[in-house]
């Protein structure tokens, strides 16, 4: 599986550089292209793109021609444009005066749901901390299914808190 991924990663980096674009320089999944003011980002098979609406529509009919492609759209503010879309599990909404994003709700959802809690027996709290101690003494290590745990839920609270 790593051997495809690698195998894909190679050949769209060739298309998007043979169509103008630079690689960048600290993540090798942030492209751009100064003459067309493209910039794209790559996760796996997902390509988001953000540009002038020509060049979008100049981007996505290079994919077309070369790939099996699905345009899931264009969030934007012409009134043809998706006003709100879920991006890699984030809501991407467009308002008049600037671009909302927000982690899809149904990951407090499973976070809840992992704790044994829902969200109708719960309610959140405007206080960001709590009071603390810490006894030093004898700390008991959680189990590898308790780690495991704590390793997803904390990932889930990390990708919500973005």
């Amino acid at each position: 599986m790593r051997q495809a991924a690698r195998c894909w990663e190679q050949e769209y980096v060739k298309t998007l550089e043979s169509l103008g674009f630079l690689r960048g320089r600290t993540s090798p999944c942030v492209f751009f292209h100064a003459g067309r003011n493209l910039r794209l980002v790559v996760h796996g098979d997902d390509f988001t793109a953000s540009g002038p609406d020509e060049e979008l529509r100049w981007l996505a009919k290079q994919f077309q021609d070369r790939y099996l492609t699905k345009i899931r759209g264009i969030v934007g503010g012409d009134p043809s444009d998706d006003k709100c879309m879920t991006i890699l599990n984030r809501i991407v909404q467009w308002e008049t005066d600037r671009i909302t994003f927000e982690a899809d709700p149904r990951h407090v959802d499973a976070v809840l749901a992992e704790l044994g809690l829902d969200s109708k027996s719960t309610k959140g709290s405007d206080v960001t901390g709590a009071p603390w101690s810490a006894e030093v003494g004898e700390q008991e290590l959680l189990s590898k299914s308790e780690a495991f745990l704590f390793r997803s839920l904390a990932a889930r609270c990390n990708f919500m808190s973005l």
